[in-house]
């Protein structure tokens, strides 16, 4: 209102730019999501709502006069520019604005839109509007956020099926209620629609069909869907009468049914998979129920409906391995879903597969414990058994055959050792699972604790894909060094080593090979390192696919059917 007053004398154009600006800092105390890229949206609906056509009136200008007067205690509103607006312009705006096409993805620190004013007797109205245009960022926000989600979903998609089909509908807007306004509705939900197609939040519709207009009959879409209300008004003995008659109302189009009002479990158990299983399995693949989750943790919620489903109704595998309920049956998960619960759950588990594996090779190898055994016959003694004991880390010339009896075998016997030293093939496999075992705990750490600085400093994902090359790699060569090792072991601890023994040749004495402790477990070690080979192998294509060396999710997010 009074910048107009401070700008230098004789100026004549302020020419303002508007970006989504690169933090040099971060504040590790906030857990903030920071996005390498944003969607640029919203733009054109305030334009069109707030500054488009006359927007200066005689009325706005003596009311402006007035609510400033009193705001200032003083006389500072800019009548006299207000006045030349609306004389010259008949109330248009004379500003320029200049944009990126909406629902472009633009690197941080990129200019996003340019404002000037084209009247030099106007330089004041450049930055005038600034407060308005800014409310632009809501739906900048929306839009980010969906697509980041948007991402996530395609990785998912293309590993479990390989095909990208139906993407769009795989994050449906039920946020409606969740917002502080009919106009935060509309905005918020036009700014999901640039990247998904399902919504329930009408306002969003019509604020595209009004102000963006679209070559879709409608921009967004849905299906008939229960809620609590319609449930519970049957009453908890009638639940499964109220599924049935839901379903009955919507044979021909999918149907979606809130299903935890009492119990989802038993709900999908019992009445989904027993009772109306008949009318389930019915209905045709272009019109399946629903099964709406609406409460608690949706990972365990999710997994444990799927598994009841799973035992309830037919299950078919995919090209991937991965199962698939029947086409006239889905699940939605209608609570409790960001974009935390989507990324964060294949990440915790892999590296919690690492550490667990490596603990293995812990058990399988550090831990052995064994012995050769021989049956010793010589002067003044018969058939006497002779050990010798041996253990990680397999130093066996250290490993003593002592004499069967200190006063027997007339003084001919000889300690002896058996032959070769592999401590380090297994010192080096087993160090290596210690490491790996610290860096998985670390990992998880971080990635519960500090995940999204994780996600959005390109320097860590570099790092860690690094580290996982070098892990996957040493893991190879230990386990096949180790395996070469377990090898060995066996033949200097077998029936092989009799004929090698000196004290076993002298005259009147024999020697017969009794047995060897069974070594089962350290074939497991070695099955173990070959696990952990083949899971860090995985673990790097996943986490190759979050640093800026893979693109292909960026250039799905950036085809045209993001984009009003």
């Amino acid at each position: 209102v009074t910048h107009y007053k401070q700008y230098p004398p004789n100026t004549s154009k302020v020419y303002s730019y508007f970006e989504c600006r690169e933090k040099k800092t971060e504040n590790s105390k906030l857990k903030k999501l920071k996005y390498e890229e944003t969607v640029f949206y919203g733009l054109q609906y305030i334009l069109n709502k707030y500054l488009k056509g006359k927007v200066v009136t005689k009325e706005k200008i003596k009311e402006a006069k007035e609510v400033y007067r009193e705001h200032f205690q003083d006389d500072v509103f800019n009548e006299k520019g207000w006045n030349y607006i609306l004389e010259k312009y008949d109330g248009h705006l004379p500003i320029e604005i200049k944009a990126v096409p909406e629902g472009s993805v633009i690197p941080r620190g990129n200019v996003l839109f340019t404002v000037e004013n084209t009247d030099p007797e106007c330089y004041w109205l450049t930055n005038w509007i600034e407060t308005i245009l800014v409310q632009s960022w809501y739906p900048i926000t929306v839009a980010t956020n969906s697509r980041e989600q948007k991402k996530i979903l395609a990785k998912y998609l293309l590993e479990t099926s390989g095909s990208l089909e139906g993407l769009e509908y795989k994050l449906h807007d039920f946020g409606y209620r969740g917002v502080s306004s009919q106009e935060t509705a509309g905005i918020g939900a036009s700014a999901h629609l640039v990247n998904f197609k399902g919504t329930d939040t009408v306002a969003g519709i019509a604020l595209i069909k009004k102000y963006y207009g679209t070559k879709d009959p409608v921009p967004g879409y849905s299906v008939p869907a229960a809620e609590h209300s319609t449930i519970t008004a049957w009453g908890k003995d009638h639940e499964k009468d109220a599924f049935e008659h839901i379903v009955t109302q919507f044979s021909s189009v999918p149907v979606s049914v809130v299903s935890d009002s009492y119990d989802i479990y038993n709900a999908c158990e019992k009445i989904w998979g027993d009772d109306l299983r008949h009318i389930i399995e019915a209905r045709s693949p272009e019109a399946p129920l629903i099964i709406r989750p609406d409460s608690g943790n949706p990972l365990d919620t999710v997994l444990k409906v799927l598994e009841i489903l799973g035992k309830r109704f037919p299950i078919t595998e995919n090209s991937k391995g991965y199962k698939l309920l029947p086409p006239y049956l889905r699940v939605i998960q209608g609570d409790g879903v960001d974009i935390n619960t989507l990324q964060e759950d294949l990440l915790h588990t892999v590296f919690k597969n690492g550490k667990v594996f490596a603990i293995f090779v812990f058990a399988t190898c550090g831990g052995f414990r064994g012995e050769t055994a021989l049956l010793v016959s010589c002067e003044g003694v018969v058939n006497k058994t002779v050990t010798a004991a041996f253990s990680y880390p397999f130093r066996l010339n250290t490993a003593v055959f002592s004499a069967p009896d200190p006063k027997g075998c007339g003084g001919t016997w000889t300690d002896v050792c058996l032959v070769g030293d592999f401590s380090s093939s297994a010192q080096f496999f087993v160090a290596l699972a210690a490491l790996v075992f610290v860096y998985c705990v670390t990992a998880l750490v971080v990635y519960i604790g500090y995940n999204h600085v994780y996600q959005h400093n390109k320097k860590f994902p570099l790092t860690d894909l690094a580290i996982s090359v070098l892990i996957a790699f040493l893991w190879l060569v230990s386990t096949f060094v180790w395996a070469n090792a377990l090898a060995d072991i066996k033949v200097s601890t077998g029936a092989s080593i009799v004929p090698g023994i000196e004290s076993c040749k002298a005259p009147g004495t024999t020697c017969h090979f009794l047995s060897v402790t069974r070594m089962g477990i350290l074939n497991v070690s070695v099955v173990f390192g070959l696990l952990n080979m083949i899971l860090w192998a995985g673990n790097i294509w996943l986490i190759y696919k979050d640093t800026n060396l893979h693109s292909q999710w960026n250039r799905i997010s950036e085809s045209p059917t993001e984009r009003v």
